[in-house]
């Protein structure tokens, strides 16, 4: 009886381990989904509403900083644009408004009163790992 019991309460343990091990992974998985979903998202702003002041096309982005500054709650996002220009942007959550940030605009200009065709395809992204 004492082995059925102890046998018993190992198999609900495991379960339970188990159940949390999925769970998690999950989670994980729909958390990475989000991040790159959002790294695109930001992509497209910046196509549309930026382009390089020497006329150049974009050619590849790479995420060099994405993380939540804790102590202001937003979010910090650095992008490398053709491996020589650095732009920043912050939000408060995925998927709000963007504020675009420590440029030099002499290299990358801001269209305030116009957007241009959201046209990623031939860009190169490196998305920042989790």
């Amino acid at each position: 009886m004492k082995k059925s019991l102890i046998a018993g309460l190992v198999t609900i343990l495991i379960g339970l381990i188990m159940g949390g091990i999925l769970m998690f992974n999950s989670q994980e998985k729909k958390r990475e989904q989000n991040y790159k979903r959002e790294q695109d998202r930001i992509v497209k702003y910046f196509v549309e509403n930026y382009e390089l002041s020497d006329g150049d096309t974009i050619k590849n982005i790479e995420f060099t900083e994405f993380e939540k500054i804790v102590e202001t709650g937003y979010w910090h996002i650095t992008i490398l644009v053709n491996d020589a220009y650095y732009i920043s942007f912050s939000e408060t959550e995925f998927g709000k408004e963007l504020d675009g940030s420590g440029y030099y605009s002499r290299e990358i200009w801001y269209l305030k009163d116009k957007k241009k065709a959201t046209d990623i395809e031939n860009i190169k992204i490196k998305y920042i790992e989790d």
